[in-house]
């Protein structure tokens, strides 16, 4: 019998990234439910550690011929005592949405200054193997909980981490890719995902000017939805930009001619965006952003990661990165970079 992993998990997105990390071993790798697998667990440990056992040995009674991976992570925010630490997953409830555990954490934050906000987010894996062999091992990352969701990528409680680096904020806030923009969680027209953008007014420490910030993801399936959220994005472009320069990212699910880019490109709209590689006095990279990890032939690989910018910005290059890590992508994307000056 050709020997699988197991992961001891119904976590999407859990299961996404260990079969990104592991696919080079050749082997089949199951989350507990395509295995078949519907073992009552437990989780009374009392560390990262010793759950993720809990995990992998209730598993591993159930395919002891297979290599079992379990895992239990957590956020710790030292304001809070550590805080929810082991409980994370089951903090307010196993079935409340992580946008609400979220921002109860930064509303229990409100008024802690930038210094004491310290956290890390721990992980530990363990393994039992055929034979009984087990084994543990543990990783952290260090950083500090923001004042409000941000990032499109993540799932829990990765969107609230962030870095400071030369930018100040001025002002921020999200709205929602819907009907109505305030409705938290809410899907938008035809959309298949809930749909946000998140903005900034940002300062350079450095010049002391300021220009706006918008970040988004449209729908990949809603097409609806992706027409509405492209015009959305310019009107609230427009609306909170405070007539700064405007520099607009994300994913846009939509090719340069696609109906959705030609809204926020339309010249014949004062309000209208430039796709930041179309004036750049030098570009580099493949002419497609989309790749799948990998899996996409390179003649059928599309672009639809942009940086459209508006206003007083010079675009000196524009490129698409397609390095790898030991032949590992770091997304089913390739980074796109610009170096901007406001002018």
């Amino acid at each position: 019998m050709e020997k699988r992993i197991i992961f001891a998990t119904g976590n999407a997105g859990k299961m996404r990234e260990i079969r990104e990390i592991l696919k080079d071993m050749g082997l089949e790798i199951l989350s507990m439910k395509e295995a078949g697998i519907q073992a009552e667990i437990v989780e009374d440990g009392r560390t990262y550690e010793e759950n993720a056992l809990i995990k992998a040995r209730a598993v591993a009674k159930e395919a002891p011929d297979d290599i079992v991976l379990a895992d239990d992570s957590g956020l710790e925010i030292d304001y809070l005592n550590k805080e929810p630490g082991i409980y994370s997953a089951r903090y307010l409830g196993e079935d409340t949405s992580y946008t609400i555990k979220n921002n109860n954490l930064i509303e229990r934050l409100e008024g802690v200054p930038d210094e004491q906000r310290t956290a890390r987010f721990v992980s530990a894996i363990a393994a039992v193997l055929p034979g009984g062999e087990e084994l543990t091992t543990r990783a952290t990352i260090e950083g500090r909980i923001g004042y409000e969701e941000k990032g499109e990528n993540g799932f829990g409680y990765d969107p609230i981490f962030y870095r400071k680096d030369r930018f100040s904020v001025e002002k921020s806030g999200n709205f929602w890719l819907a009907e109505d923009i305030n409705a938290i969680g809410k899907k938008g027209w035809d959309a298949a995902c809930e749909r946000v953008a998140t903005w900034a007014i940002l300062k350079d420490k450095n010049t002391g000017k300021k220009f706006f910030f918008l970040n988004t993801h449209l729908d990949h399936m809603g097409k609806v939805a992706r027409h509405e959220g492209a015009s959305l994005v310019l009107e609230q472009a427009k609306k909170l930009s405070e007539n700064l320069p405007i520099i607009v990212t994300g994913d846009f699910n939509a090719v340069p001619s696609d109906e959705p880019i030609q809204v926020l490109t339309n010249p014949s709209d004062p309000r209208h965006l430039t796709h930041s590689r179309t004036i750049a006095g030098f570009i580099y990279g493949p002419e497609w952003t989309f790749h799948d990890f990998g899996k996409i032939p390179y003649d059928k690989r599309e672009w639809i990661d942009y940086i459209f910018v508006k206003g007083n910005i010079k675009v000196l290059r524009h490129g698409v990165l397609t390095e790898t890590l030991n032949n590992l992508f770091p997304s089913d994307h390739c980074p796109v970079i610009s170096t901007l000056i406001l002018e």
